[in-house]
């Protein structure tokens, strides 16, 4: 098992305390952590600095995340990016949130409720789940062809039509080659038992966040 860290946590421990990220990092190394979990934003950014801790610490990418509106924006450029920047990093794992519903649309996700089928009614009439699932599927082939994963996690918010156990199981059944990021806590947020989340799309699985 390998254990990483956000690297929005080392940057706050930074500012935190009277440390340098030379020093965060190594106390990281000490712990046991080897890999990074970083936005793909901030990696473009700061390429070269990371690079450089990567290798001094002998630590590594574990995955890389991004927020999109593809909902309202499909554009599939800077998605097709991050799998590049993925390959060039060797990191397997990238984790892609692809949108969010409106307040009028979080309304109607809500009246459908929990139960299995009017979800799946609901995530299969909605244009910006749709525009949402064809993104991914088109994702998933591209970075398929370069051996690295897409996954998805329970995100703790409401506009999220991909937070609960139901919701995620959609998109997985929708989106051929799609993966699982598992956050323990993010199902807590709607209400839900990690443990059934975790069961019901463990098949899925790639990743974990604790």
């Amino acid at each position: 098992m390998k254990v990483s860290i956000f690297y929005d946590h080392l940057q706050e421990a930074v500012e935190q305390s009277s440390l340098s990220m030379d020093e965060v990092v190594q106390k990281a190394r000490n712990a046991g952590i080897t890999g990074l979990e970083i936005n793909l934003t901030c990696l473009i950014e700061q390429e070269k600095q990371i690079s450089v801790l990567l290798e001094k610490y002998d630590m590594n990418i574990s995955c890389i995340y991004e927020f999109y509106d593809w909902g309202n924006h499909p554009d599939l450029a800077y998605g097709r990016k991050h799998v590049d920047m993925a390959k060039k990093m060797g990191v397997r794992n990238i984790l892609v949130v692809p949108g969010f519903l409106s307040n009028e649309e979080v309304n109607s996700l809500r009246t459908a409720g929990k139960e299995k089928d009017s979800l799946y009614k609901f995530m299969s009439h909605n244009k910006k789940v749709q525009q949402m699932k064809q993104n991914l599927q088109k994702l998933v082939t591209y970075a398929s062809s370069q051996n690295i994963n897409v996954t998805l996690e329970d995100f703790d918010h409401e506009a999220a039509p991909f937070a609960t156990k139901w919701q995620l199981l959609w998109f997985m059944e929708y989106v051929e080659g799609l993966r699982f990021t598992m956050d323990i806590g993010n199902f807590v947020y709607s209400d839900e038992d990690a443990y059934t989340g975790f069961e019901l799309l463990k098949p899925w699985m790639v990743h974990i966040h604790c």
